[in-house]
């Protein structure tokens, strides 16, 4: 039987599908640039590039080449040091911990805008994700949150790991819904552990289990359950389709949201399981193909099947 809340949040996820799949995506992504370059023309970097100049993305491309982390070692430098305005304006909330792809901790940092901008993120993917699966219960009950750690002092900041500044410092949602909660998390690199959140699982019967791709395998492997009232997986980091036999034995009846790195954000919006389409209208993206060199692409040089 369909609720008053059922209904409002139906329309509002067809209303979201209309906004993201019936626009021009190669004009709003322009339109998003230009806003990213006015918003941050008179920071450290944006100075360094006169952001204020650029007119095109194809300018853009030509003055701001792809870098990787250790090109903005000094500017996270700067930031953790106190200093304003560097990368985006003003400071960061706090700062993000990832591994990355070298091995070393990189740090993130969390600009509210940033915070705000992947809560809303996270909002479409879930109500788009919703309705491709034919119901939107993921808003009912606990989320069972696999990952998360406290966070711990870092200069004038405070440090999380992947996830728990998005899942636990987001006050305009109903945090309680989260188990563990933030105070029964582990602390930096302790582990997991597995019968807490089982016993959370067994209590609060979530609908939603969101966290680590690797170690919500190394929970679902240790415990061996079935969970067949979980109606949505948010897979944070790493591919969902590396996961997919664990997801598909475990968590029979879920459907799976691919959330790429959450430090950057909830970009992947759902259309049906393991095929995703870009949240164009709330970030600015630039391609590299894989294994090949050469410059970076803008959305609509992109080819279509081909891997970046």
């Amino acid at each position: 039987m369909l609720t008053i809340d059922d209904i409002v949040l139906m329309c509002l996820a067809f209303a979201r599908k209309n906004t993201h799949f019936a626009v021009n995506p190669i004009a709003v992504q322009k339109k998003v640039l230009l806003r990213l370059l006015k918003k941050s023309q008179y920071t450290v970097f944006g100075r360094k590039y006169n952001f204020g100049e650029i007119r095109s993305c194809s300018d853009y491309l030509a003055r701001v080449s792809p870098s990787n982390y250790t090109a903005f070692k000094p500017y996270i430098k700067s930031i953790i040091e106190g200093e304003k305005n560097v990368l985006f304006p003003g400071r960061p909330v706090c700062f993000g911990r990832t591994t990355g792809t070298d091995g070393d901790f990189k740090f993130i940092p969390l600009s509210q805008s940033l915070l705000r901008n992947s809560r809303m993120s996270a909002v479409d993917s879930a109500l788009l994700g919703g309705l491709a699966k034919g119901t939107l219960r993921w808003h009912s009950g606990k989320t069972l949150y696999i990952g998360p750690r406290r966070g711990e002092p870092f200069g004038r900041f405070m440090l999380y790991a992947e996830g728990t500044a998005f899942a636990y410092l987001q006050s305009r949602f109903r945090v309680k819904q989260f188990v563990p909660e933030y105070q029964m998390l582990p602390e930096g690199d302790d582990p997991q552990d597995h019968q807490l959140l089982l016993q959370l699982a067994d209590d609060y019967k979530p609908r939603i289990i969101a966290g680590h791709p690797v170690e919500m395998a190394k929970f679902l492997a240790s415990i061996q359950k079935i969970f067949p009232n979980v109606d949505v997986v948010f897979n944070c980091g790493c591919w969902a389709q590396d996961f997919n036999p664990i997801y598909q034995k475990n968590l029979p009846n879920a459907y799976v949201i691919d959330v790429y790195g959450t430090n950057e954000g909830t970009w992947g919006l759902p259309v049906k399981p393991g095929v995703f389409v870009l949240n164009f209208r709330r970030v600015f993206f630039t391609f590299l193909p894989i294994g090949e060199g050469g410059p970076a692409v803008i959305l609509k040089n992109v080819i279509p099947e081909k891997k970046y």
